[in-house]
């Protein structure tokens, strides 16, 4: 269904007759984010209304039960996109961990062409060097062949990475940048699939926007931070949970 309705757009036309357009995907494994308490609980519970998605991935992609989100009473929300440096670089070239699970499945955001990462600030209002994503390559593992990672090329170097160092979404290229996700307040409680493109501003009339009602945690759900998007120390330290390896906003 993407591509033909890409296809429409493209070539400002339509088909009249039937038309059959496949795709292919894998069915992923599945992981238990969140703690099951045991007693009585309460339901989630949900913010007044929705909002559109300020920062959807720009192509095929999936967003995670437990992913944080920095929702806004003005309608809009902004995913937190975090990646996982997977070995030791420098340079323009970082390589991304896919953050394979025993399974063998992939839980980790995709890094997309356009995109522009910094390394987390210390601190979640900090400021540091951002750079725009120019190219994106599958990386596969020696032994089995399967898909581990991503090759990420950039428009600057973002200094000397260590492995397990965490990257995120900036708010723009250039030095002296802050994340584009500040404030994170929200959950999602289940996986979403991002399959249509995604409009680029107001004035994009014929690609897809993504409206969503995220999770207000605040108190009620624990989820296993292991299963979790990595998470840099600065939206660590906003942990409320006495329990280690448990993450509560």
């Amino acid at each position: 269904m993407g591509n033909f309705y890409e296809a429409q757009i493209a070539h400002n036309g339509h088909f009249a007759g039937g038309v059959l357009v496949q795709a292919k995907g894998e069915v992923g494994g599945f992981r238990h984010v969140f703690v099951a308490l045991a007693g009585p609980k309460a339901g989630v519970m949900y913010p007044t209304h929705g909002g559109m998605i300020k920062n959807p991935f720009p192509g095929r992609a999936k967003m995670y039960a437990g992913d944080l989100v920095e929702y806004r009473t003005d309608g809009t929300c902004l995913l937190l996109k975090t990646y996982e440096v997977s070995t030791e670089s420098s340079g323009d070239v970082v390589y991304i961990s896919s953050g394979k699970c025993p399974q063998g499945e992939i839980f980790r955001h995709i890094p997309f062409v356009g995109d522009v990462l910094m390394v987390a600030p210390d601190e979640i209002d900090g400021t540091g060097t951002a750079a725009t994503v120019i190219a994106v390559e599958n990386t596969f593992d020696a032994i089995d062949g399967r898909q581990n990672g991503w090759k990420v090329t950039l428009s600057a170097t973002l200094g000397s990475l260590a492995q397990g160092d965490i990257l995120v979404e900036a708010e723009e290229s250039g030095s002296s940048k802050k994340a584009k996700v500040t404030n994170p307040n929200c959950y999602l409680d289940k996986d979403y699939d991002m399959i249509y493109e995604p409009a680029t501003g107001d004035e994009d009339f014929d690609n897809a926007r993504y409206f969503f009602t995220p999770v207000l945690m605040m108190g009620r759900e624990f989820a296993y931070i292991n299963r979790m998007q990595p998470l840099p120390d600065s939206i660590k330290a906003l942990n409320k949970s006495k329990v280690d390896g448990w993450y509560l906003l």
